[in-house]
């Protein structure tokens, strides 16, 4: 149902299931649950029901950086900056090459008026992941403000796709 975008019935699949599975099912199995079910309230806006998901996910499996990016992510949602910046510090400790810790960290600073951060959180995502495309994409949109547009544009073209994303920020530059 994810896959095929039809939320409302992967939601409904997984809130059943993850009632189902309470005692009957491997850590492994639960925790992936936990961490779907979490996503799945997030994106309906359940952010303590979102959370509750994945903090129990990552005090079940503590090793795993990706717990702690979709818990900052839903506190930042829920206006929680402070937050959900100590979640992406321990993601980046127990991960130190999480590109998505670094992508929505930037993310955050970026909405935080931090220029200068999250240009170098995105330089180091792209160093990891060169051809990561909203790392370059929002790279892009963070040197415009900086009056870099020859670096924008630099990014832009290094996408190595014309997808409309692309051609929007493109159309951006123009202007």
């Amino acid at each position: 149902y994810v896959f095929e975008r039809n939320y409302e019935l992967a939601t409904v699949d997984f809130e059943t299931a993850l009632q189902l599975a309470k005692e009957k099912t491997s850590d492994d199995y639960y925790v992936e649950l936990l961490d779907w079910t979490g996503m799945v309230r997030h994106w309906h806006y359940n952010l303590d029901g979102a959370l509750e998901c994945l903090r129990l996910a990552a005090k079940l499996d503590p090793d795993n950086a990706n717990h702690l990016v979709k818990q900052a992510g839903v506190q930042l949602d829920a206006g929680q900056q402070d937050e959900a910046l100590k979640l992406f510090e321990q993601a980046l400790i127990l991960d130190p090459d999480n590109v998505d810790a670094l992508l929505h960290r930037s993310n955050m600073r970026i909405l935080q008026g931090r220029p200068e951060q999250a240009k170098s959180d995105l330089e180091r995502c792209l160093r990891l992941r060169p051809n990561h495309t909203m790392a370059r994409l929002r790279l892009a949109a963070v040197l415009v403000p900086m009056e870099d547009l020859d670096g924008a544009k630099q990014q832009l073209a290094a996408c190595g796709e014309d997808s409309s994303e692309v051609q929007s920020y493109r159309g951006e530059l123009v202007f």
